[in-house]
């Protein structure tokens, strides 16, 4: 999880930025768990141009937090009406467990939505005649295409869909699942947002 502390300069917040691009960061003082808010790039970039050198604290905007056992439905919703895209998620503790942005709540409920930063999702790699390993981003037509199955293309877009449907919960590495004669087991996640599968294909 990306985040900046709030003792940084905007110059020195903007390096890190552009290390590791995003649109909103966390903003911490020297720890995650003691959060000052969310600060936007475009707050940086303004303060710079204003000749602004100290902290950027002050330019940190009061977070949306909501606990880890919020109901996805029940954060989009509350996203739409503050116009939130990041949400803070706290443990029953109170410290940070991790961050959750409006684009991770659609990818979840709709599929993967890529922007310019995303990698192409039509990576795969033949491990032998019958494993590959692929993308989570990969559409289900892209991949039955690829290698001959038939899974089901009426629901979630893209095999990271796929799994977490199936599932019905979060995803983590080495979760597995049966579709369509082949077993998919999850290799890679970033927070709830699989990212790489190792899929055995049915046997022909």
């Amino acid at each position: 999880m990306q985040w900046l502390d709030a003792a940084l300069t905007p110059a020195e917040a903007l390096d890190r930025a552009v290390e590791v691009p995003h649109g909103r960061y966390p903003v911490g003082r020297r720890s995650l768990d003691r959060l000052a808010g969310v600060v936007h790039v475009r707050d940086l970039v303004a303060a710079l141009r204003r000749g602004h050198a100290g902290p950027i604290e002050p330019l940190a905007r009061e977070p949306l937090i909501v606990p880890e056992t919020k109901d996805l439905g029940a954060l989009l919703r509350e996203q739409r009406e503050r116009s939130e895209q990041l949400a803070i998620v706290v443990d029953e503790y109170g410290a940070v467990a991790g961050i959750v942005t409006l684009e991770d709540v659609l990818e979840e409920l709709v599929g993967e939505i890529q922007d310019e930063f995303d990698l192409p999702d039509n990576r795969l790699e033949r491990l032998d005649d019958a494993t590959v390993r692929v993308a989570g981003s990969m559409t289900i037509d892209d991949f039955n295409e690829a290698v001959g199955t038939a899974f089901p293309q009426d629901g979630p877009r893209t095999l990271a869909g796929l799994v977490f449907d199936a599932l019905g919960r979060r995803p983590g590495p080495g979760d597995a699942v049966e579709v369509g004669g082949a077993r998919i087991e999850v290799e890679r996640v970033d927070g709830v947002r699989i990212t790489g599968l190792r899929v055995t294909l049915p046997a022909r």
